[in-house]
């Protein structure tokens, strides 16, 4: 007797066949045909950062060989070291700007992306309806799928000045849809946008009003540029009862290979969560949990410098991509991504960039792989993400790539 392999049900719901009707072919199949063009020997990733271009803290190496050589904890409770849930704790509490308990509020998981599916998986069964903003983080909407649950999407817009706005009455419209949950990232992934107190505030008060439960992803809220404020959602008045916070060290720190993150949440989130993870990975790698020991009690400046070199880049693409006839870019307000739309650009080959599928494509044969704009929603038409945590002299090259697609 033979078998021929058959993809499971819930795995075929994450191709997300939705986005044919406006690209002619799935989420998974443009992945697909992306990844199979050719590699030039020399191509840039712009698709994630470089973490040899921004090292990680000394500390995170030091007290992860000290873990290993000692050999602490290969084994901990599923819902991490209380040794590094005590030490993280308080600075979390100040971090947030709330009581944060080691024992019962928080757990450390398999990075912020294994954080993100026990949050989902925390709220979201058969028909659960969440809504996110238009553009968000490309795997929110395919785990709410693989998870059974519908997505909706919240019209959002970024303005100018890098802040994300979003109109009152769209989220009644959400609210009347029948969402039951919203996920948000602040700062925001694909654009870097970021909420104003009076935003959060706004969606707080929506939230309160008819029980939503609230995802926030602020795995970027140490990266924050021009000295702006940010409000920590959870801090809202009734809001760290019913929120989950995203945290990790894998972007603004650099320590993404340590797949480390962590949620901060209710006793009750938390126990669910602690429960998915007995049934997936057991606990975050003992290990590497111990590379958060010196998470947010970096050395004095460490921070400051970061941000500051980052926001340098972050400048020169603005004004680099500013001149291309046709490009349109917002100055992000935080993280290390920035979201220009080329829809408006006249190709040199003769695509169409108004659909940012075929723009990825020319600009990999280039030699410079990014981000296309569909990953994060439909709204993302036209255009791209580019995560400029980059060493500067492929940034320049990058800038001049994309030019040079463009018909002048």
């Amino acid at each position: 007797m033979s078998y021929s392999y058959i993809k499971p049900g819930r795995l075929q719901s994450v191709a997300l066949e939705n986005y044919r009707g406006l690209y002619g072919q799935s989420v998974a199949e443009m992945d697909q045909a992306v990844a199979a063009l050719p590699r030039k020997e020399d191509q840039i990733d712009l698709t994630h950062g470089d973490t040899r271009a921004f090292l990680p803290p000394a500390s995170a190496f030091k007290n992860f060989t000290r873990a290993v050589t000692e050999n602490t904890e290969a084994y901990s409770v599923y819902r991490g070291s209380a040794t590094v849930r005590n030490l993280l704790a308080p600075r979390i509490s100040t971090l947030l700007g709330i009581d944060v308990d080691p024992t019962k509020e928080l757990i450390i998981m398999p990075g912020t992306q294994g954080a993100l599916f026990g949050a989902l998986s925390a709220f979201v069964g058969l028909g659960t309806i969440v809504a996110f903003p238009a553009m968000e983080y490309f795997m929110n909407e395919r785990i709410v799928a693989f998870l059974g649950g519908e997505s909706i999407r919240v019209p959002a817009a970024i303005t100018p000045e890098g802040f994300i706005e979003i109109k009152e009455e769209d989220l009644e419209s959400a609210h009347k849809a029948g969402a039951t949950v919203f996920v948000f990232s602040n700062p925001n992934n694909p654009t870097g946008g970021i909420y104003t107190r009076e935003m959060s505030e706004k969606i707080a008060r929506w939230a309160k009003k008819y029980e939503i439960s609230v995802i926030a992803d602020q795995l970027y809220c140490r990266l924050i540029y021009d000295n702006r404020n940010y409000t920590h959602f959870s801090a809202l008045a009734g809001m760290k009862e019913q929120s989950i916070t995203l945290l990790g060290p894998s972007k603004t720190e650099s320590m993404s290979g340590y797949r480390v993150g962590v949620a901060v949440a209710s006793a009750p989130i938390i126990n669910s969560m602690e429960t998915l993870q007995s049934m997936t990975s057991l606990r975050a790698a003992g290990y590497s949990q111990h590379a958060l020991a010196g998470w947010l009690d970096e050395e004095p400046g460490w921070l400051e410098e970061r941000t500051v070199l980052h926001q340098e880049i972050r400048d020169y693409l603005v004004q680099g991509l500013s001149t291309i006839p046709g490009l349109k870019v917002c100055s992000p307000g935080g993280s290390s991504y920035i979201f220009p739309s080329v829809a408006d650009c006249a190709s040199v080959s003769g695509n169409d960039y108004k659909n940012d599928f075929s723009f990825v494509k020319d600009l990999k044969l280039s030699g410079v792989l990014v981000s296309p704009g569909y990953q994060s929603g439909l709204a993302g038409k036209g255009s791209f993400r580019i995560n400029f945590s980059q060493h500067f002299e492929l940034i320049k090259t990058s800038v001049d790539k994309i030019t040079s697609l463009i018909r002048i």
